[in-house]
């Protein structure tokens, strides 16, 4: 059971630091793009 809880955590942050690098490369193409 500690050990599901620890996998969905580490998904759970993965993924959040996929999504802050996503939104990071969308500002920086539509910087280039304005």
């Amino acid at each position: 059971m500690v050990v599901r809880f620890w996998v969905i955590f580490v998904k759970q942050k993965e993924l959040k630091r996929y999504q802050v690098k996503a939104v990071r490369d969308f500002l920086f193409n539509a910087g280039i793009e304005l």
